[in-house]
């Protein structure tokens, strides 16, 4: 639920050339899915985590759709 509800949020308030990373715990990135930027991307401490992409630049790590909703 904590992930689809970051995945919901980054749909209603980013700009479409922004990427936004939604790591679930526990399970890592598809081999075909990791262009190497993202490799340490993950889910941090055991919760599901967001990070705001522009380019190849990436916020750090937010838990909760408000604050994924704070970087746009």
């Amino acid at each position: 639920p904590a992930t689809a509800a970051l995945a919901l949020a980054a749909r209603r308030k980013l700009a479409p050339e922004d990427a936004v990373l939604v790591a679930a715990p526990g399970t890592p990135w598809p081999e075909e899915l990791d262009p190497g930027w993202i490799r340490d991307r993950a889910a941090v401490d055991d919760q599901a985590t967001a990070y705001l992409c522009r380019g190849t630049t990436c916020s750090l790590p937010v838990h909760t759709p408000e604050a994924l909703a704070e970087l746009a």
